[in-house]
């Protein structure tokens, strides 16, 4: 994560007229075919500027999931123009039908990802590539297989997520080519504003999260730092350094012992539930 304390842009609801805009403009196709032609058809506008070996990036869904790109467009494509290339994907960070590899193998087996090589990127482990002059970022972690490729392919439906908004390609690539859990030195600050969460947090022996629960935010859950690798290997038993602000109108309901490194706020707001929570190793509620 950078050292840096960026500002993030503003006025992003405000219209500006074509005319005043600046930078490149993005050359977009679209196509009337909704079927196995259609992609082909775009691929023939700007399958030449693919080389080497080539990765398609697609979400392959979770088991018997629907929403995907329908498999007989994809594999049209791949038998008419690129019989060489692979589908990549990567492990996920919550627990599912992708959370470990063994486990996505089945996933991609039962939803018929069969007919081309599913390169699962993070299976060997985890590559970290160098954000020169990023804003947010200096390091991204991404499988490491993504090194082997020369050029990417992105396939995506466009969807909408109850909590994340709206995905497409950045979130695709974003999400979609970030490494399952490697445990090593996330840090993550969590802004709850009039939100509602639930789950187990999991933060890594040598990570760092901030927790910042305000404006009438709950919080049923716990902190942990028993992670596993997607390989299913144990990359941390012990939780990182935790941070946590729970303001008065807030609350806080705990489902396991929670450690945490500091707290701010009023302790009364938290439900025990008939767990712990404790501080630097005290015992606080």
């Amino acid at each position: 994560m950078s050292e840096q304390h960026p500002v993030p842009g503003k006025d992003g609801d405000r219209y500006i007229p074509f005319e005043q805009r600046t930078g490149e403009r993005s050359v977009v196709y679209f196509t009337r075919y909704l079927s196995e032609e259609g992609p082909r058809k775009l691929y023939d506008k700007i399958g030449s500027v693919l080389c080497g070996r080539v990765a398609i990036k697609l979400h392959t869904g979770e088991a018997e999931g629907p929403n995907i790109v329908p498999r007989p467009w994809v594999k049209a494509l791949i038998d008419t123009r690129l019989p060489d290339a692979a589908i990549i994907e990567t492990n996920t960070y919550f627990e599912g039908s992708r959370y470990t590899t063994e486990e996505h193998r089945k996933t991609l087996e039962i939803n018929g990802w069969t007919f081309c090589p599913v390169d699962i990127t993070d299976e060997d482990g985890v590559a970290e590539l160098p954000v020169r002059g990023g804003k947010w970022f200096d390091v991204m972690h991404v499988g490491k297989n993504m090194l082997h490729y020369d050029s990417l392919l992105v396939l995506t439906h466009f969807k909408g997520h109850i909590m994340g908004g709206f995905g497409g390609s950045n979130k695709n690539i974003g999400i979609g080519c970030a490494d399952g859990w490697s445990g090593a030195k996330n840090i993550a600050t969590v802004n709850a504003n009039a939100q509602t969460l639930s789950g187990t947090i999991l933060v890594g022996s040598d990570s760092e999260l901030t927790l910042n629960l305000s404006e009438g935010s709950s919080f049923t859950g716990a902190i942990s730092g028993s992670i596993q690798n997607a390989k299913g290997e144990t990359v941390s038993s012990d939780v990182g350094t935790v941070h946590v602000t729970l303001n008065t109108t807030s609350t806080w309901t705990l489902t396991a012992d929670t450690y945490v490194s500091s707290f701010t706020g009023d302790a009364s707001r938290i439900v025990t539930n008939g767990y712990s929570l404790y501080v630097n190793g005290v015992k606080l509620v």
